[in-house]
């Protein structure tokens, strides 16, 4: 082109244009391949330590904790991703200080007693004097290191304000959990929905979530005893800060031990019949939860009801987690639907012809559309006629949980104090912890949760998402349930009990009676009439 004519602006400006373009563009379509190539070359340049510090720097600065890469953080080609190693992760008490504010002086002073007091003017004193410092300890401390972290990267995501990790899997989690120090304002009540988070932009939405070989040491408040979480391997389909709560109930697999008991979250082999069509439409999946041998301190500790009746014991907990659609899922599958059907139903094909033989040389000509449509109506399965329920912009999806508990070797005793609640009243609770006691050994419960999906949104633990309040709520109705079945069994044992004697005694009457003569053996068999004769004297 240089041969033929001079190069112009138009045509600098649209090379540096479709390199721009073409630069921004590989970014935003493969953004872990190009941070692989800045980091090969930093790699090569040998300033990976220092892009490393940086980084460390920068995650400091906008998380609030420490971060602190021990290594080089190095591309992975072969699977596409970025690896992180050695990392360490460490959050301890706020210090903050503040400035003292100066007292005033007085406006009338004696002339000579600067001269006498004199001077406090050394440039040698610490700040110490001049600022407060205060120490917050009301936070969980934290020392995890992690051997491994590898993360694929997305720019569409970052700039839809999902954050920058589309992909993330930890190997090797090790550290202490401390929230000895946490403490709460006996004087304010508790609000669990205070207590949830606020969505702010750029809140982490990973896509898929996994965790390999974690082990963690927590220590709890109020002197309770530190135990030990271990995840061995844990697969997320979703990770989102906001709903980091309900993304963990919703987990594909999780396979990990709390205090040296066995639990297991994963999907359970079932088969959906013609009769559960509604609720296919309604409910996504079904997760089954369940933990063997937990100790009864984990779910009593400042919950009132009957689990903080519960002085000591175990249980069983087998949860099956019915998890709703999601609303933008199903809009889009009965659209889909919709718009199949009515293809269908306008464009019209050539329709292959079946002859079919009904007997003695009668010969009938149908449609193979006609006989699945035929086919389709009669199974109950035709499309057009779908229950709508799960699109009812009113009905709010909920979370549905079947429990089944059972307690093992318990021991409850009868609270002091008990104020006002709404499912139990002070007459039931003795009887309640009576029944506890006396079917100690192992005593099934089996109740049912349905929480609304608000109740996740910022909510980080069982606590403030209310699923342990709503849990113990739906115990002590079912305990209540018992105590008034064996009531109603112990009357109905009475009544039958007081049957039985009155029959007996009946019995032993009429036979005193036959013995000694008063009544024959005919009065015994209803026929008194016809062979029963007066006995003569």
């Amino acid at each position: 082109m240089r041969q033929i004519r001079p190069w112009t602006a138009d045509d600098i400006f649209a090379l540096f244009s479709w390199i721009f373009l073409s630069n921004t563009l590989f970014i935003a379509v493969g953004t872990t391949t190009f941070v692989s190539i800045v980091l090969a070359l930093a790699n090569s340049l040998q300033v990976q330590e220092f892009i490393a510090y940086r980084i460390g720097e920068y995650l400091t600065s906008q998380t609030g904790m420490t971060v602190r890469f021990e290594s080089a953080i190095v591309p992975n080609w072969k699977e596409g991703r970025i690896s992180f190693r050695n990392i360490s992760f460490s959050q301890g008490p706020i210090i903050t200080k503040t400035r003292k504010v100066p007292k005033e002086e007085p406006e009338e002073t004696h002339p000579f007693h600067e001269d006498a007091v004199g001077r406090h003017n050394d440039d040698d004193d610490d700040d110490d004097d001049e600022y407060t410092i205060e120490v917050d300890n009301n936070l969980t401390m934290f020392d995890i290191t992690v051997e491994q972290i590898d993360v694929t990267l997305s720019f569409m995501r970052w700039l839809d304000g999902k954050s920058l990790v589309k992909d993330c899997t930890l190997k090797g989690v090790r550290g202490n959990v401390d929230r000895r120090n946490v403490w709460w304002d006996p004087n304010e009540l508790w609000d669990p929905v205070s207590a949830r988070r606020q969505h702010v932009h750029g809140d982490f939405e990973i896509e898929t979530f996994v965790v390999e070989d974690l082990l963690v040491t927590l220590c709890q408040p109020d002197g309770f005893r530190p135990y030990n979480i271990s995840i061995f391997s844990a697969s997320f389909p979703m990770l989102r800060k906001q709903w980091l709560m309900y993304d963990m109930i919703c987990a594909d697999s999780i396979v990990g031990m709390v205090d040296n008991c066995l639990f297991s979250v994963h999907k359970p082999q079932t088969v959906w019949t013609s009769g559960d069509f509604e609720s296919k439409l309604k409910y996504s999946r079904i997760s089954h939860f369940k933990i063997d041998g937990l100790n009864i301190d984990h779910l009593n500790t400042g919950v009132e009801g009957p689990f903080g009746w519960i002085t000591s014991g175990t249980v069983d907990i087998s949860a099956h987690i019915m998890i709703p659609q999601n609303p933008d899922n199903a809009v889009f599958k009965q659209m889909v639907t919709e718009l199949v059907d009515k293809f269908d139903n306008v464009i019209d094909f050539d329709k292959p012809i079946l002859v079919i033989n009904i007997g003695d040389n009668n010969t009938k000509e149908i449609t193979l559309n006609d006989m699945l449509k035929d086919v389709r109506v009669k199974s109950g399965s035709n499309r057009t006629k779908q229950p709508q329920a799960p699109l009812d912009s009113d009905s709010e999806a909920s979370l549905v949980m079947n429990f089944d508990l059972r307690f093992n070797n318990i021991k409850a005793a009868v609270p002091l104090q008990t104020q006002d609640i709404s499912y139990l009243n002070n007459a039931l609770i003795r009887p309640i912890v009576a029944y506890m006691n006396a079917n100690r050994t192992r005593l099934p419960i089996k109740c049912q949760l349905k929480l609304d999906l608000s109740n996740f949104d910022g909510s980080w633990t069982i606590y403030d998402s209310c699923l342990v309040d709503s849990l113990s709520e739906e115990v002590g109705k079912a305990f209540a349930q018992l105590v008034q079945d064996e009531r109603e069994r112990n009357r109905r044992l009475k009544r039958v009990g007081l049957w039985s004697l009155q029959s007996i005694t009946k019995s032993l009457i009429s036979l005193f009676e036959y013995v000694r003569g008063t009544r024959s053996f005919w009065h015994f068999m209803g026929l008194t009439g016809l062979y029963d004769h007066p006995i003569r004297s």
